[in-house]
């Protein structure tokens, strides 16, 4: 299923994408659980799990009880829109349009974001650099995290803005000091990021972290896609494109250290909570090892995309 964040007046909504179509989870509950659209005693159990309004307590139900729980709200919904029409449906939010909607991150709401430096050989490669024998580790600060619609403003603090396109994943439920077969299960499943990069301040000490977190440098999404229909990623061909030329192409199979390891490796030392973000990494093609060198400028537009994953994309303006 492909799990968004509505951004909403009223907060943000968790909903699955149905075609064209944003099913809010929530509110398909409620419908059912209302209208007693529930044929059999069993059925009717699983109406009395409450659905949650929120991403993150949607998460936190577990990956396998939050897969569950969405699903039995998708066909409920899909009932429910059959029988009074998509009209009446959109009229009662169950469902929105999704171009007439702006999407949040899907990730939780105020997550942790951490993001692994060097995790394709390529792109080690690239950079003239040892490939790590450890993951190297920075944060991306909550102001940098917008979502999947929202433009980026150039800082006027920088000028050598640089694109790097990313498989994220997202936390299913809370886990510390896990083994990496355990660090599996743990996995909601899968977005995209760009991690947007001022190559003049992160370079002017050891420390990258400052240039990677200007506000609005980390746009994610467009939708998580759940593990289950996608329990290995080494095959999606992460792609990153500036004005419709593609500057970074690459299987995930490139990657250094597994999603399965990061996640083990990263609990020993933190706690990973639901909704967590963790950017797994960038492939070789960025603008800072071009010759001549390539920045962004305003008005440019990034598309990083990945299969089903969909496409991320963000325009940047002064």
């Amino acid at each position: 299923m492909r799990i968004v964040n509505i951004d909403t007046a009223s907060g943000w909504r968790v909903g699955v994408m149905d075609g064209e179509h944003i099913i809010d989870l929530n509110r398909a509950a409620q419908f059912i659980i209302a209208n007693h659209r529930t044929p059999n005693p069993s059925e009717r159990a699983e109406a009395e799990i409450k659905m949650p309004s929120a991403f993150s307590s949607w998460l936190n139900m577990g990956p396998d009880a939050s897969n569950q729980a969405a699903q039995w709200a998708t066909v409920g919904a899909q009932a429910v829109i059959q029988k009074y029409g998509m009209p009446w449906a959109i009229q009662h939010q169950l469902v929105y349009l999704e171009s007439k909607v702006q999407l949040a991150p899907p990730i939780g709401y105020q997550a942790n974001v951490l993001a692994i430096g060097l995790n394709y050989k390529s792109h080690a490669l690239e950079a003239k650099m040892d490939v790590p024998k450890f993951p190297m580790v920075f944060a991306k600060p909550q102001p940098s995290v917008i979502g999947p619609m929202d433009p980026v403003t150039i800082p006027k603090a920088s000028r050598r803005i640089d694109y790097e396109g990313e498989i994220v994943i997202v936390i299913g439920k809370r886990c510390k000091e896990v083994d990496e077969q355990t660090a599996l299960s743990c996995i909601a499943g899968y977005t995209l990021a760009n991690d947007l990069s001022a190559r003049d301040w992160q370079f002017r000490t050891t420390e990258m972290m400052l240039g990677k977190a200007f506000d609005g440098f980390c746009p994610i999404g467009p939708w998580l896609l759940t593990q289950n229909e996608l329990p290995d990623i080494s095959q999606l061909l992460l792609e990153t494109k500036v004005n419709g030329e593609v500057r970074q192409s690459a299987l995930a199979s490139d990657m250094i250290f597994s999603p399965a390891f990061l996640v083990s490796y990263l609990s020993q030392v933190m706690t990973l909570q639901a909704g967590d973000a963790i950017l797994t990494g960038t492939p070789a093609g960025i603008g800072a090892t071009r010759d001549p060198r390539l920045w962004l400028n305003s008005g440019d537009r990034v598309e990083v995309s990945a299969g089903p994953l969909g496409t991320l994309v963000t325009t940047l303006e002064s």
